[in-house]
């Protein structure tokens, strides 16, 4: 009994620290990557993902890279990538210009200098 009190106090003196961030946790940080994919059998459909980055710091470059990262990754998926599937000719310009595009926005409406600086040179 006495060891949850301990813990239970400490606990409680932690959430009350100003310094951590606990509500931030709370809030969530996420972006909208979106584009065009083709469909089979025409015409083209929009898809959305949401990336979601609370679990890495992206004011660090290494926190940057690895939100970019996901956010290629997704890019990659909207814009029509698919296991197994041959991209060749026009389908291979659509399919990067929609990638650009995607992280291009995604990016840019997350209004984080430091990341536009890193996406710009990929």
């Amino acid at each position: 009994m006495k060891r949850f009190s301990i813990a239970a106090a400490a606990l409680t003196a932690a959430l009350s620290v100003p310094a951590l961030s606990v509500p931030a946790l709370a809030e969530g940080h996420s972006v909208l990557v979106s584009g065009l994919a083709p469909m089979h059998a025409g015409g083209y459909q929009l898809k959305t993902i949401k990336v979601t980055y609370d679990d890495i710091d992206a004011t660090t470059a290494h926190g940057a890279k690895a939100l970019l990262d996901r956010i290629a990754a997704a890019a990659r998926i909207v814009c029509g990538e698919r296991s197994g599937f041959l991209m060749n000719g026009e389908r291979a310009k659509e399919f990067a210009a929609c990638r650009a595009r995607a992280t291009a926005q995604a990016v840019e409406s997350l209004g984080m200098p430091d990341l536009a600086k890193i996406a710009a040179t990929r």
